[in-house]
């Protein structure tokens, strides 16, 4: 996981992208990221929002990565170029 999102990251910073994480309770202490803005539960405690609800949260970020996946896809299929960030995201050869 950690090469996925040093990966994305990186495009964040190259496109000028904030590139935000939200930390839950597996996410490792001290974690840290080149060019991220990480929110652990500490930070979290501290906003005015709180801790966001972990189960409410993956399951909206697993619908948006699907999305997200399947528009990528349809960019891969019209835009040779798309291609290498499709089989990143899909595991599939590039």
């Amino acid at each position: 996981h950690r090469r996925n999102l040093e990966a994305l990251a990186q495009g964040c910073r190259e496109n000028d992208f904030e590139f935000i994480v939200i930390g839950d309770e597996a996410t490792p202490r001290g974690f840290q990221l080149d060019g991220c803005a990480y929110y652990g539960l500490d930070d979290q405690d501290e906003t005015e929002l709180g801790r966001f609800p972990a189960a409410a949260l993956t399951a909206a970020l697993r619908a948006c990565a699907g999305r997200f996946r399947d528009y990528i896809g349809a960019l891969a299929e019209a835009d040779p170029e798309w291609h290498a960030f499709h089989a990143m995201l899909t595991g599939e050869g590039a």
